[in-house]
């Protein structure tokens, strides 16, 4: 019982196509993520008075 090749070499671009989705996946949650922290670090900053909180 060895390696299959036939069974990867069939299956290998939805793994490729797989891995791409998932690198632009992460790209897009990171870049969301950045944009959403550095409003809610603003707000904070400038004590902006509608949208932050008061401790």
């Amino acid at each position: 019982m060895g390696l299959d090749f036939e069974f990867i070499q069939k299956y290998l671009p939805w793994y490729i196509d797989a891995a791409i989705l998932t690198v632009k996946v992460a790209f897009f949650g990171i870049l969301f993520s950045l944009i959403v922290g550095v409003v809610c670090s603003i707000v904070q900053y400038y004590k902006i008075p509608v949208i932050s909180v008061e401790e």
